[in-house]
């Protein structure tokens, strides 16, 4: 089949149930002929092998059910790099880009600095931070050794050494106890939210996505016990629900946190709030 035929008609499969269906079409033809997508544009009469058509096929009928792009093409584009991620790993959005933006201003380009990324999952923020941040050596710690081996993937692939992974839950895997910035994306969503989600969200590890407590018992966990890892005057942020501003900025002050402050992401919802110590 020609591939602009073949493409036209993915497309409509996916009409009904995706929000990006001819994008997505794209992403995923050109990940199966290997090729990039402006190759669709320039061959539109190329013909596809049966192999390769197939292949193309049941990845459109796993992406009609809900299955997400980036975990049937194995890559999610995030910051300045494609990170690989697996369905061990939850898939980084752009929403937390501004966590890393938030967290790289108040990190001095030349000085040293030790900064945690609880929860790493991908590896996303803390290769982020320790690229920007080539003077920093960054701890990233997660509890799911699948996700771990992921992210330390990653960092082989993008030659990024300044960062080490720890197996453990939040700061029970570090090595010290002393860092100059804690970050996180921890869950936060609550588990009478679920209904609420998209389907291709159930596709990714609960782990990454729920908490007890209205969603906010991870958050807390970090809040209360980061002054005992802390350098003087360090910082911690956290990233939340667009509805969990007021409530996260109360679990800061109860940890003794002052400065504190909640920032918008790029669609204006309240989304990381953070303080120092």
């Amino acid at each position: 089949m020609q591939l602009k035929t073949l493409l036209k008609s993915a497309t409509d499969t996916l009409h009904t149930t995706s929000p990006t269906p001819q994008l997505d079409a794209e992403i995923l033809l050109a990940h199966a002929l290997k090729k990039p997508r402006t190759f669709l544009l320039t061959s539109p009469f190329y013909l596809l092998e049966d192999s390769v058509q197939q292949y193309f096929l049941n990845l459109i009928e796993k992406r009609r059910v809900g299955q997400p792009v980036a975990y049937l093409t194995g890559s999610q584009p995030f910051w300045s790099f494609d990170l690989t991620v697996s369905e061990d790993t939850l898939i980084p959005r752009p929403e937390t880009e501004h966590l890393i933006e938030l967290a790289l201003e108040r990190l001095d380009k030349t000085a040293d600095c030790r900064v945690v990324d609880l929860g790493t999952g991908s590896g996303a923020i803390g290769l982020a931070i320790a690229k920007e941040r080539p003077n920093c050596q960054v701890f990233a710690t997660d509890i799911s050794e699948a996700a771990l081996k992921i992210a330390a993937l990653n960092a082989k692939q993008l030659d990024i050494k300044n960062i080490e992974f720890y197996q453990g839950d939040w700061y029970h895997a570090l090595p010290t106890q002393s860092y100059d910035l804690i970050v996180s994306n921890p869950p936060y969503i609550a588990a009478q939210e679920i209904s609420l989600l998209s389907t291709e969200v159930h596709f990714e590890p609960a782990v990454a996505l729920f908490s007890e407590k209205n969603g906010l018992k991870d958050i807390s966990i970090i809040l209360k016990q980061a002054p005992l890892y802390l350098n003087p005057n360090g910082y911690v942020l956290v990233e939340h629900g667009f509805s969990q501003g007021k409530l996260v900025q109360s679990l800061f002050k109860t940890a003794g946190f002052k400065e504190i402050f909640t920032e918008q992401d790029y669609g204006q919802h309240e989304r990381v709030t953070g303080g120092r110590f």
